[in-house]
């Protein structure tokens, strides 16, 4: 007990010098006027401390009514001001239309809020002072804002450098700043041939690549143009009977495909469905003769049960 007490008394004794020292720091400070001066009595900072404008700045800075970088300035008694008149041409930022360059005249031709002295287009109302290309003069008076080499007049993306011009769909708008290069309705970020037309966005072989744009669909290593089973996986290109078809996606490899039944085209005679099929050993309907069998077979397996059960 005793020893928690005498620990407090060492603590108290300890903060009082401490927090008298910051009170005698605070009252020097308000004594100096470390915020500004007010020499006219106004109420507002003076835009030139009273120890004269010609003091060096102190590195630091902020808060301030000024619209631009506020800088500190510290006279011959070591009083430190806020200056809000960044370029020093005796206009304060905040009333300054050119608060980075010196203009004491203002004068303003075109009357769109930015000085001659630091108007991207002095003769031509711009109040955004927009520069695309960085370059000097403002969009308003540059005749080729995206500096490409394509005048603004004849360029399909004036603010986007775009040499090659491409314009896909030819609508007018390049394929650099166009959102839809195919104009099939579906945005270049989320299709899936940006550059050809293809609504449905099929894509047979799951490759994030549209079929109307992939040259091997099924990813068998045989181009479209030249795959006789472009949507089937066929590397060998196997084609038995010779249509052009590839086996792997043509449902009769064995023939071409048969005539008509009644065309007159089959050798085994009189028409019918029957002739229009082939048996294997090129008899019509020879084909059926084992399935026939086999039911009158059980027919008449049937039929000598039913005898017995009598």
């Amino acid at each position: 007990m005793q020893t928690r007490q005498i620990s407090r008394r060492w603590s108290l004794r300890a903060a009082v010098p401490l927090l008298s020292a910051l009170l005698v720091l605070c009252l020097a400070g308000l004594a100096h006027g470390v915020l500004y001066d007010d020499c006219d009595g106004d109420g507002l900072p003076d835009e030139c401390p009273c120890g004269g404008c010609g003091a060096p700045p102190v590195p630091g800075g902020g808060g301030g009514g000024g619209s631009g970088p506020v800088l500190l300035y510290q006279d011959q008694d070591d009083r430190i001001y806020i200056d809000d008149d960044y370029d020093q041409d005796g206009r304060r930022d905040v009333a300054d239309n050119c608060p980075y360059r010196a203009n004491p005249d203002q004068v303003d031709s075109d009357g769109d809020g930015a000085g001659d002295a630091c108007d991207n287009c002095p003769a031509l109302a711009n109040p955004d002072q927009a520069d695309t290309d960085h370059d000097g003069p403002g969009n308003a008076c540059d005749p080729d804002d995206d500096s490409d080499g394509v005048p603004d007049g004849a360029d399909v993306c004036p603010l986007v450098p775009d040499p090659p011009q491409y314009d896909t769909d030819g609508d007018g708008l390049g394929d650099a700043c166009d959102p839809d290069d195919d104009n099939d309705g579906i945005p270049d970020l989320a299709d899936n041939c940006p550059l050809v037309p293809n609504p449905a966005q099929q894509d047979g072989d799951l490759d994030l690549y549209g079929d109307a744009c992939d040259n091997d669909s099924d990813q068998d290593h045989v181009p479209d143009s030249v795959d006789n089973c472009p949507y089937v996986p066929n590397p060998d290109q196997r084609d038995t009977d010779g249509d052009g078809v590839g086996d792997a996606c043509d449902f009769d490899t064995d023939a071409a495909a048969p005539p008509r039944a009644g065309s007159g085209e089959d050798s085994g005679g009189g028409g019918g469905f029957c002739a229009a099929v082939p048996g294997p050993t090129g008899t019509p309907c020879a084909g059926f003769a084992l399935p026939f069998l086999a039911a009158a077979c059980w027919v008449f397996r049937c039929r000598r049960r039913a005898g017995r059960n009598r």
